[in-house]
């Protein structure tokens, strides 16, 4: 896929910027030269200079400290937000069975565009909605809270085919927009890969005004995050619902 303008842009102004670090000694010239050598050789540099991280680590029930770490520090590198261990150790863990193994933590006065327009700093993304944070959500920012979901890196196939109506028959609960994608940059700063490569998340714990439900999933085609949008009684196999117990 040809660049954009705006990518052609961008790339020659970080290039500008990193010569000008190796002009001013703030970058040394055999690091960076080894970096370019890699790109130029390499079709597949990226996969070379940044190899796959272990996966999220998945702990059972009760046992949640390494996560809270990466938390802690994902805060921090990502979102530049210093948050105590200890804090985070405050904000309740919800009861849930073992299989409920991811936590994602929200913290207060977080807002799905925020964490969209974070997002957008370091991976392209896409979106349908002008405002994210618009509609009704189970669940806002006003406090520090936690969920849990199945540690997958698709949406749970045990919803393939069920509408966010049908879900909401049966009782079971969703992730929000902005769940999902605090998720996703999580999943992404840990793994430096993508969820939903192959189906679409419901976030059936939001609606967008006209009564909507936001998805989201990773565009393969255009190599971007998307949040998206479908009807209430829109169903099929790709179309699921990641369960959240909150």
């Amino acid at each position: 896929m040809a660049a954009t303008t705006g990518e052609k842009a961008r790339l020659l102004d970080l290039v500008t910027s990193v010569l000008e670090l190796v002009r001013d000694g703030q970058r040394k010239p055999d690091g960076v030269s080894r970096i370019l050598q890699t790109i130029k050789d390499n079709p597949n540099f990226i996969s070379q200079l940044f190899p796959l991280h272990a996966p999220v680590e998945i702990i059972t029930s009760g046992n949640f400290h390494l996560q809270l770490l990466d938390w802690q520090r994902f805060f921090q590198e990502v979102r530049g937000v210093k948050v105590s261990l200890k804090h985070l150790r405050s904000i309740a863990i919800p009861q849930a069975k073992d299989e409920f193994s991811w936590l994602v933590i929200m913290l207060k006065d977080m807002t799905a565009n925020q964490i969209y327009n974070s997002m957008s700093q370091r991976m392209k993304c896409g979106k349908y909605f002008d405002n994210l944070d618009a509609g009704n959500h189970d669940r806002i920012s006003d406090h520090d809270y936690i969920i849990r979901v199945r540690p997958r890196v698709e949406a749970d196939e045990e919803f393939k085919n069920f509408s966010a109506n049908q879900i909401a028959q049966v009782g079971i609960k969703g992730m929000t927009t902005v769940e999902r994608l605090q998720l996703e940059d999580f999943y992404h700063w840990k793994t430096r890969d993508h969820l939903d490569k192959e189906n679409i998340t419901l976030c059936t714990g939001s609606r967008v005004p006209g009564g909507f439900v936001p998805d989201v999933n990773w565009h393969s085609d255009d190599d971007e995050v998307y949040v998206g949008w479908c009807g209430p009684g829109s169903a099929g196999g790709h179309l699921r619902v990641r369960e959240a117990v909150s």
